[in-house]
């Protein structure tokens, strides 16, 4: 290996060449660091200090083809003893905490899908915590828990490259301060996704286009909304989006909003249309004071938004049977009924599409007539793509 070393200004520079390592030459098996038989590897990272993150860059990258290089970044820095007390965070679906010390055996790779949704991944001790961000979409985060006889954990973020990658890849290494948790690594990928241009909070698209403040204001209600009055000892806060009813518990936050309630602080904030998706619900009972709000929301020109399945589909059907709650609503609030569809897969890059239809009145039919109606323009927005 030939390596050298340079620094200018703000920047590390290591450049490395001429590999040798055992490799198979043509019709033998035997191996040996032979040049001749060698794939001519060459690459350049560059090391620098930005406020308080580490960026890390690999570029000039030389991948002969058809040979392909796996580039493995920062496994010394997410390995440790799993009888140490920490937590990892994964990226996998909306974010998997692993707690330790455990004892059990993992291996796991996750490669840029649906699963594999969030560019971060973090380690967290008493002590602090440091968290790692890359965006490659050619990239895997392999993860072995007491796969060696050293009982450790190993966490890896790997590139792939070959003759046509990319010319320059980047990642980003935090530290994070005693007392930080997962929570404080979701406010630093929100930071980078807003530096990206990825993401613009609510406030900064009214600063850009003030009409934007009159559009219909988007509830997205947090799963496990209770329906009826919140039990006895449950108070209200503000929580993140979890995927299941008992992930709760990692936030420390019990499940905590009466649908009423979200309805109204909508309405004290400002909003006099309000566009609602519910994600999940604490099948506690139900709830009248929402199905009234939303009536009183239509009548005042407002807009609710109504998945008329009622649940989500499992099943291998493109659409299930519709409740007829929707067309209730519409009906008794005097509004238009706007059928829509989503197509695509929810995955990045996934194709996802909302389709709207024509807009119809319930009002001189039966809600079994406007429930039937709307399933058949539902299923044709489906079928037309």
């Amino acid at each position: 290996l030939s390596k050298t070393v340079s620094a200018s200004g703000d920047d590390i520079r290591l450049t490395f060449a001429d590999f040798r390592f055992a490799a198979r030459f043509p019709g033998h098996d035997y191996c040996r660091p032979d040049r001749a038989y060698t794939p001519d590897f060459r690459l350049t990272v560059t090391l620098r200090l930005a406020d308080d993150e580490l960026i890390v860059r690999v570029s000039d990258i030389r991948v002969p083809s058809p040979h392909e290089l796996w580039l493995t970044l920062a496994q010394g820095l997410f390995s440790f003893p799993t009888s140490q007390t920490a937590s990892l965070i994964l990226p996998q679906d909306y974010g998997i905490r692993v707690d330790f010390p455990r004892q059990d055996y993992r291996t796991l790779t996750l490669v840029p899908s649906s699963s594999l949704s969030l560019p971060v991944h973090g380690l967290f001790t008493p002590q602090g915590g440091l968290g790692l961000w890359c965006d490659d979409p050619d990239r895997d985060v392999a993860i072995s828990v007491n796969q060696d006889a050293t009982r450790t954990a190993h966490v890896a973020c790997r590139l792939s490259c070959c003759a046509d990658t990319a010319p320059s890849r980047e990642l980003r290494l935090r530290l994070f301060p005693a007392g930080s948790d997962f929570r404080d690594l979701a406010r630093w990928a929100r930071t980078r996704r807003q530096a990206s241009g990825r993401f613009r909070t609510l406030a900064q698209k009214m600063a850009d286009n003030p009409e934007v403040a009159h559009l219909p204001g988007a509830v997205f209600w947090k799963h496990n909304v209770f329906f009826g009055p919140r039990p006895e000892g449950v108070r209200k806060s503000h929580s993140l989006y979890v995927a299941r009813p008992d992930w709760n518990e990692n936030e420390g936050l019990p499940n905590n909003w009466t649908a009423e309630e979200v309805l109204t602080t909508a309405h004290d904030a400002g909003f006099d249309r309000v566009a609602i998706c519910s994600t999940g619900w604490n099948r506690d009972g139900f709830d009248a004071a929402a199905v009234r709000r939303a009536i009183k929301i239509l009548k005042r020109g407002g807009a609710v938004g109504i998945f008329p399945e009622g649940t989500r589909n499992r099943t291998d059907k493109s659409l299930l049977a519709f409740k007829p709650g929707a067309a209730a609503i519409a009906k008794r609030g005097n509004a238009l009924i706007v059928p829509f569809a989503i197509s695509g897969e929810y995955r990045k890059n996934g194709n996802l599409k909302i389709l709207f239809g024509e807009p119809f009145s319930p009002k001189s039919m039966s809600v079994e007539e406007a429930t039937d109606k709307l399933y058949s323009a539902v299923s044709n927005l489906l079928e037309s793509q």
